[in-house]
């Protein structure tokens, strides 16, 4: 059957003909595995999601460190279609802080409903986030619906949203493991982590 349609995207092939990586992953006895996987659960069993926050410093090395661990996440046809960007400047902070209730209030007044504002009600929670001023660094994550290709073209980022939210779980993970909790906020389809630490 002959081809009506050809997908722009791999056209110039400068992806064509990668190697292969091979794959040798370190093995554990059956004591070990229970005893790592029990350990990484008792630490994820300590994950909480926070909304009184220290402005006790973090190194900007760990914040590093756990990006890079979420940049380790599957993604459609390995496009990786994600963005993280790290704040600490307070005036950012102030400014992003300010978009993001705007949205948030109109979310609890009009788009929410009232059953899902009821719901939240036992949280204690509202449009009021002033977290985002006190945490030292805030991650934004942000999808990309495609890339750019070296000829300039558009190159198609599969499952981009569902590859993010994996991302982020990741992300999530990390910071655990390294005992800081955080706090997620979903603001018009990107995933706010702040990163940090309880009084």
């Amino acid at each position: 059957m002959k081809k009506t349609h050809i997908d722009d995207d791999w056209a110039d092939g400068s992806e064509a003909d990668l190697p292969h990586v091979p794959y040798s992953p370190a093995r554990y006895t059956v004591e070990e595995m229970l005893e790592r996987s029990q350990h990484f659960y008792t630490m994820m069993n300590q994950r909480r999601s926070v909304r009184f926050i220290s402005p006790e410093p973090v190194p900007r090395a760990v914040v590093e460190n756990v990006i890079r661990a979420a940049g380790t996440a599957p993604s459609g046809a390995h496009t990786e279609p994600w963005t993280f960007v790290v704040v600490s400047d307070s005036e950012t902070k102030r400014k992003i802080r300010e978009i993001v209730e705007e949205e948030e209030e109109i979310n609890y007044k009009q788009r929410m409903g009232d059953k899902w504002v009821r719901d939240l009600q036992r949280l204690r929670t509202n449009w009021v986030k002033e977290y985002l001023d006190v945490a030292p660094y805030l991650i934004l994550v942000f999808k990309q619906t495609y890339g750019i290709l070296s000829s300039g073209k558009k190159k198609t980022h599969y499952y981009n949203e569902i590859s993010v939210s994996i991302s982020c779980g990741l992300l999530l993970a990390a910071l655990q493991v390294r005992y800081t909790p955080a706090h997620t906020h979903t603001h018009t389809h990107a995933c706010t982590c702040t990163d940090t630490r309880t009084k």
